[in-house]
C-alpha cells in the first residue's frame, strides 16, 4: 500500500510596508478630499446653501474622521498589542498621517468659525472648541486621550496670560479595597507671552508674527476651586473652575505639532511613574521618543474604512 504525502503549497507572500499603508493612505486622501469639498462650498456656494446645512457639515466630517484618528494613534503608540511589529519608520508614517489630517481639520474649523457657522468658544455649550484626535494605552492601567483646541483658549481665569492648545486626559486604573478605581489627570500644552524677540542671536528659523513671543511648555492641571474631592453639584454651580499650572517641561519658542508634543508627554509620564507605564521604558532626554515598536496582531480588526 503506497503512502502518499501532501506537497505543501507556496507560502503566502508577505505584504510590503507600502501595501500595509495603502488602505490608510486611501482613507486619508478620501477625508482630505471631503475637506476640500467643504471648503469649496464655503467659499463659492454659501449664499445658495442653507445656514443649518453648513453648521452640520463640519461636525459630520469630524465624526467620520475621529475613528480613523483613534486607530492611527493606538496603532503607532499603544503597548497592549500582543503580536505583530512594524518598522519604526512605518509607525512614524502613521503619526504623520494623523498630523496631516488634524492640521487640515483645524484649518477647516477655523474657516467655518470665521464665517460664523460654528462657535470655537470654549464657554459656549454648543461650541466646538476642541476635538478628540487620538487615544492610546501605556501599559494595562493607563489610557491617554488627546484633545486639540482649534484656537488658543485661556488656561483658566486665574492664569490670564496662559493659553492652552492641547489637552491629554490620562486615566490610571488601580485595584483598591473597594474594587477597581480610575483616576484622571489632565495635562496641557500651553504657551505664555514672554514679550521677548526670540529670533535675535539664535540659530532658529524666524517665528511668525503670532508666535514671536510665545514660550511653550507642558504642565499638569492642579484643581483649586472646586476641589477635586467635592461633589458633582459644586462643579455644576461653579461658573468656571480654577486651577494651578504645574509646569513639567519647557518645549521652546516654536509650537510643536500634536504628535511631537505627545511624544514629550509620553516621556514625562514614563519619568513620573514606572507603575503607570510599567511595560515601557524610555529616558527623559532632549529628543522626542520613538513610539513603542508594537502594533496590533494580524488577527486584530482592520482600520476603519469610510464609504
Amino acid at each position: 500500500m503506497e503512502s502518499s504525502c501532501e506537497v505543501p503549497g507556496p507560502a503566502p507572500e508577505e505584504r510590503s510596508d507600502e501595501e500595509k499603508l495603502r488602505p490608510l493612505l486611501d482613507t486619508l486622501r478620501y477625508l482630505l478630499r471631503k475637506g476640500e469639498e467643504l471648503q469649496s462650498y464655503l467659499l463659492y456656494s454659501r449664499d445658495s446653501i442653507r445656514r443649518d446645512q453648513f453648521s452640520l457639515a463640519l461636525p459630520a466630517l469630524l465624526r467620520i474622521a475621529q475613528p480613523f484618528l483613534l486607530y492611527l494613534e493606538s496603532a503607532a503608540r499603544g503597548t497592549l498589542h500582543e503580536n505583530g511589529t512594524l518598522p519604526e519608520t512605518i509607525q512614524r508614517q502613521l503619526l504623520d498621517v494623523s498630523q496631516q489630517l488634524v492640521s487640515r481639520l483645524e484649518q477647516l474649523s477655523l474657516m467655518y468659525g470665521s464665517f460664523g457657522f460654528i462657535s470655537l468658544d470654549e464657554t459656549d455649550p454648543g461650541g466646538m472648541a476642541c476635538t478628540l484626535c487620538g487615544r492610546f494605552s501605556l501599559g494595562p492601567a493607563c489610557l491617554v486621550s488627546i484633545f486639540r483646541y482649534f484656537m488658543p483658549a485661556p488656561y483658566c481665569r486665574t492664569h490670564q496670560a496662559l493659553y492652552k492648545r492641547l489637552r491629554w486626559n490620562v486615566e490610571v486604573s488601580e485595584d483598591t479595597d473597594f474594587g477597581r478605581e480610575t483616576h484622571t489627570k489632565y495635562y496641557f500644552l500651553c504657551y505664555r507671552d514672554t514679550g521677548l524677540d526670540v529670533s535675535r542671536g539664535m540659530s532658529l528659523p524666524p517665528p511668525g508674527p503670532s508666535e514671536k513671543h510665545r514660550l511653550w511648555s507642558i504642565g499638569l492641571w492642579i484643581p483649586l476651586e472646586p476641589a477635586s474631592d467635592t461633589d458633582v453639584l459644586s462643579w455644576v454651580l461653579c461658573p468656571q473652575p480654577s486651577g494651578w499650572y504645574h509646569q513639567l517641561l519647557t518645549v521652546g519658542f516654536h509650537e510643536p505639532s500634536h504628535t511631537a508634543a505627545t511624544d514629550f508627554l509620553v516621556q514625562i509620564l514614563m519619568n513620573l511613574g514606572a507603575d503607570v507605564v510599567a511595560e515601557t521604558h524610555v529616558p527623559l532626554d532632549n529628543k522626542a521618543p520613538s513610539p513603542p515598536p508594537r502594533l496590533p496582531s494580524p488577527g486584530s480588526p482592520p482600520p476603519p474604512t469610510v464609504t
